[in-house]
């Protein structure tokens, strides 16, 4: 993915959307910083491009910056706001609201992801950890049945992935949400 992306952006620096699959691939390598980078490019070069805005808020909230990451995936949603992938900003923000330790609103988040992408592990997830860590411990329970019962045979610690930031202590928090709603992470 990387060679492709960087290869696309040779081809045509002034492609956003080749910034956008430079930003992908770099934060899928763990490259943050260059992952802000591409994506702020592909901003530039287009300003009305929701991916761009997506890349941006979560290569932030990898680096810290949650607060600022929630102003990119607003602009997303303005952007487009019936755009069937919206869950991706929904799982971004509850993703960044966790972050900043604000349950309550990541769970409106998280809930609004599931409803529009209720097939994809993570975002129950998001929705478990912060339920249990807004202190409602037995509806975080009902939630863990749900994903019991639709993902019964799912190993958890992949998924994980989407939540990992920087601050070891944000995953661990995220995963102290799960383990009080009951939900085995081995």
């Amino acid at each position: 993915m990387m060679r492709y992306a960087r290869r696309a952006v040779e081809a045509d620096p002034a492609n956003s959307l080749a910034y956008h699959c430079l930003s992908c691939a770099e934060q899928y390598h763990g490259h943050a910083e260059a992952a802000l980078q591409a994506a702020e490019r592909a901003i530039e070069l287009n300003p009305c491009a929701m991916h761009g805005y997506f890349w941006s808020g979560t290569s932030k909230i990898l680096l810290g910056r949650a607060e600022e990451a929630l102003a990119d995936l607003a602009i997303l949603e303005r952007l487009s706001p019936l755009d069937p992938e919206l869950y991706i900003k929904h799982i971004a923000t509850s993703r960044a609201l966790h972050v900043l330790q604000r349950y309550d609103e990541a769970v409106d988040a998280a809930r609004l992801a599931v409803q529009m992408m209720p097939d994809a592990p993570f975002v129950y997830l998001s929705l478990i950890s912060a339920l249990a860590l807004s202190g409602r411990i037995e509806r975080a329970k009902q939630e863990v049945e749900t994903f019991h019962t639709k993902f019964p045979d799912l190993e958890i610690e992949p998924e994980l992935v989407h939540f990992v930031t920087r601050e070891p202590d944000d995953l661990e928090r995220f995963k102290q949400g799960l383990r009080d709603a009951n939900l085995n992470l081995a």
